[in-house]
């Protein structure tokens, strides 16, 4: 019987919506007496209701204490102050005992007579926390944070650890000084560079513009609502859920992550990999995309032809794609050069192709464009052999649990060391420079060299990557992998880090 209310409610990006969807499955699972009212955008809500049945054997008890409530999104989903005020009605609606219509069904939910006594709210949604001090004072609140630890020091940490600290204290002295707009002030100063080294725990040192090296337009809203927020509200809320296992951070970062937070009094909870395991989990994802029979026909046609490992599976997430059409051109063509089959993955609105580059795919014959892909089901294929990615870290964790090596290309926030984690300290990767833009042009501090960025040395890069990913380099890399996914998914094997740390957590929850 449940006698547990908890409420989940992430930031519109599928990055930040799947891995949370196994972690509330992951709960229900281990304490039965827990109940998990799921928030989500309405555009995800499909989404998120296949990934969570993919963690359910058809039946099981457990799957019918989450339930899954979409909620009203703005049209552009990069900005989430039209989701935040939906929940905010919503939260007063649970609060007050009262039915909850879900926007994409039109099912209105009956109220569950147990009072939340905890909430996990996204760190890009700070919002909601005043939403749900108002309504419910003494209700825990604990942040989602989808990222690692070592990722976050810079981005939204204390400079004691080589942070920026506050920036909502700086945002709103630069509004206040200039009389900008507040999004538009907090903006400049998130993106703002001086060409300094940056020295975080469990990281080599690099200049500060290299947390940004491509070019990528940010909506000044999201990031005066989001990114420059933050930090304010790790130290607003009661506990952090890291989506990372222990396992795959150096241990600086993770010792002292846990004395930052834990000096301030939280918790931190490092929940990862959050993997659907259940007996769905292949299913669930195939139908959750278009095309997810012909990609996988596709796959096991170029293994019965080309072999084990010999697809390149490409893809830079639900929102990021490289902004200059000919660059990524140029990095396809040398991938059909080498006579190597690849999936490409775009459901960014930033993909475009030319009509000369499609004309160019469909001869080879070997290429295969996909709107939406089962990403977990193409990496846990036997044909797929490495992954282009921008190295965020779902699809990081995603890959690693799958033991695909990657080719990162990374854009901004965490991908960048993330990318390094993988290439240098894990040496389970290979990173792209030529396909820098902007301050990403500028000189790279481990190297001491700026990539030039021309077509010429994207195309000289690429035919160098991929030629030692196919040989013996990339043979020993593989291996390296294969030992890291050992470790990071013993994570959640019976007394493993993540499972102990996930039941510490559901124990705060009485």
């Amino acid at each position: 019987m449940a006698t547990k209310h908890l409420v989940i409610t992430p930031f519109q990006g599928w990055g930040h919506i799947r891995p949370v969807c196994t972690l509330a499955t992951r709960i229900v699972q281990l304490d039965p007496s827990v109940t998990v009212t799921f928030f989500v955008a309405a555009m995800f809500f499909p989404l998120a209701q296949a990934e969570i049945s993919r963690s359910f054997a058809d039946g099981e008890d457990a799957a019918t204490r989450i339930r899954v409530i979409a909620l009203a999104q703005h049209e552009n989903p990069m900005i989430s102050a039209t989701y935040e005020e939906a929940f905010g009605e919503a939260w007063t609606k649970i609060v007050a005992q009262e039915p909850i219509t879900c926007v994409k069904t039109g099912a209105v939910h009956a109220p569950i007579p147990i009072a939340p006594k905890q909430v996990i709210l996204d760190f890009f949604a700070p919002r909601t926390f005043a939403f749900i001090r108002k309504e419910a004072p003494d209700v825990k609140i604990s942040t989602w944070y989808p990222s690692a630890a070592y990722s976050g020091f810079y981005l939204f940490g204390p400079e004691s650890l080589g942070g920026r600290g506050n920036l909502l204290i700086k945002a709103e002295e630069e509004a206040a000084t200039t009389g900008k707009p507040f999004d538009v002030a907090a903006a400049e100063v998130f993106s703002k560079t001086e060409g300094k080294v940056v020295r975080v725990p469990g990281l080599p040192p690099m200049y500060d513009y290299e947390y940004e090296p491509q070019v990528m337009p940010l909506p000044p809203p999201l990031v005066g609502n989001s990114f420059i927020k933050a930090h304010d509200l790790l130290l607003k809320t009661d506990a952090v859920l890291t989506m990372s296992p222990a396992a795959l951070e150096p241990e600086e970062a993770v010792v002292a992550f846990r004395q930052w937070l834990g000096s301030l009094g939280k918790k931190v909870y490092f929940t990862g990999p959050l993997m659907p395991d259940g007996a769905n989990a292949d299913a669930g994802e195939k139908t959750a995309s278009p095309v997810g029979q012909q990609i996988h026909a596709f796959l096991d046609r170029q293994m019965q032809e080309k072999g084990k490992h010999s697809v390149l599976y490409i893809s830079f997430g639900s929102m990021f794609f490289p902004l200059n059409p000919e660059v990524f051109a140029a990095f396809l063509e040398v991938v059909m050069e080498q006579k190597i089959p690849f999936i490409v993955s775009h459901p960014s609105p930033f993909a475009v192709f030319s009509d000369e580059l499609k004309k160019k795919v469909e001869e080879y014959g070997n290429g295969f464009f996909s709107p939406w892909s089962p990403q977990q089901t193409v990496l846990n294929h036997p044909a797929t052999g490495w992954f282009v990615t921008h190295a965020g870290f779902n699809s990081t964790l995603e890959a690693i649990h799958a033991g695909v090596p990657l080719i990162c290309w990374p854009f901004l926030g965490d991908q960048p060391v993330n990318t390094i984690v993988l290439a240098e300290t894990h040496q389970v990767a290979y990173e792209l420079l030529e396909v820098r833009t902007g301050q990403g042009l500028r000189p790279i501090f481990r190297t001491g060299k700026a990539p030039t960025g021309t077509l010429d040395a994207v195309r000289a890069e690429a035919r160098d990557v991929l030629a030692r990913a196919f040989g013996e380099d990339g043979a020993q890399r593989r291996a390296r992998l294969l030992a890291l996914k050992e470790r990071v998914n013993e994570s959640w094997a019976e007394g493993g880090a993540s499972r102990k740390d996930v039941g510490a957590f559901i124990s705060t929850l009485q």
